[in-house]
């Protein structure tokens, strides 16, 4: 799982205690907070933050789908 939290986002306790959950019963995750608000991936014309962001997501997702431990069932 990856989760993306902005440090500067009303739910980011509840995004934290998510990836907390996720850690505790062992799924594999990739936490990344960004000292940015809410809604940041949304503003890639305005915030470099934005584009690290994306640049993560997509990464993420290549890296899943493409891996050899992929599992498409």
């Amino acid at each position: 799982a990856l989760v993306i939290v902005a440090d500067f986002d009303p739910l980011r306790d509840e995004a934290l205690a998510y990836a907390w959950r996720l850690h505790n019963d062992h799924v594999p995750l990739v936490l990344k907070r960004y000292h940015t608000i809410h809604g940041f991936i949304d503003m890639e014309q305005e915030l470099d933050a934005a584009v690290q962001g994306m640049k993560e997501i997509s990464s993420y997702l290549q890296q899943a789908f493409y891996s050899d431990n992929f599992n498409a069932n």
